[in-house]
């Protein structure tokens, strides 16, 4: 039916022939609804920072929601596609995953055969939250010495490790000397980044300090007796005689 209202509906049966059979006629109200009507939620991108701690974002409130205006049956029932939630009247305390998750509305009145025109919802939950480095001796100064005899020392450091509250980390070294490498006297900043798939970023930084405690080898000469140089009241060494016999140092 095309009509919305009361419609009768009248059914009439007559005989076939001239026979003395009585024509019957009965008659019957059909009640057309209109189709419910949904009130949509006044915009149709929402958009959201991760709840700290969480890989997503708990809805507060109702302003997500879809609503019936009423006066059309007793019992309208709204749903949503969003079957993580298992709430079909509200999205209110729905926990939506960072990215991008798009959500229908309908309405269902006097039974199933009744539905309201849809709408759509879309919900982005953005992660600002950055990685933690879980082990990192920020700040700190590790002093480390040479190899015996030798102008050159190493390290070796566990590298940092990081968590996130959504995704895998990536963590690399953008400082410094690599790991177990052959280094110089002097001071080093060792850097790492810690980096999740938002893009989101979190730096650790320490300092390597090589130093040289090795003190140096001299040989002197053993205590000698000389003569005065002749018609003088005093003696001239030749060149480098009294020079250590051995001057050696590490670096």
């Amino acid at each position: 039916f095309d009509e919305v209202g009361d419609v009768i509906l009248t059914m009439e049966v007559k005989p076939y022939g001239e026979g003395g059979c009585k024509v019957f006629v009965d008659q019957m109200k059909i009640t057309v609804l209109p189709k419910p009507v949904i009130h949509c939620p006044v915009q149709t991108n929402f958009t959201f920072t991760a709840t700290p701690g969480l890989c997503g974002y708990v809805i507060p409130d109702t302003k997500l929601d879809a609503f019936d205006p009423g006066g059309l049956c007793d019992h309208i029932f709204l749903h949503h596609t969003f079957s993580t939630w298992g709430n079909m009247q509200t999205l209110k305390g729905a926990f939506f995953p960072v990215g991008i998750t798009e959500v229908e509305w309908w309405a269902e009145a006097c039974g199933s055969a009744c539905h309201s025109d849809t709408c759509r919802i879309v919900v982005t939950v953005v992660d600002e939250e950055p990685p933690v480095f879980v082990n990192c001796p920020s700040g700190n100064v590790f002093t480390v010495g040479l190899y015996p005899g030798s102008c050159e020392g190493g390290a070796i450091w566990s590298i940092p490790v990081a968590t996130d509250n959504c995704s895998v980390v990536t963590v690399t070294q953008t400082s410094g000397p690599p790991q177990g490498s052959q280094l110089l006297p002097g001071q080093y900043t060792i850097s790492y980044e810690a980096a999740d798939a938002s893009g989101n970023t979190a730096l650790c930084a320490f300092t390597l300090k090589v130093v040289d405690t090795e003190s140096p080898l001299l040989a002197c000469h053993p205590d000698i007796s000389v003569n005065s140089d002749s018609g003088s009241c005093s003696w001239h060494s030749t060149v480098n005689r009294l020079s250590p016999l051995l001057a050696k140092s590490n670096c």
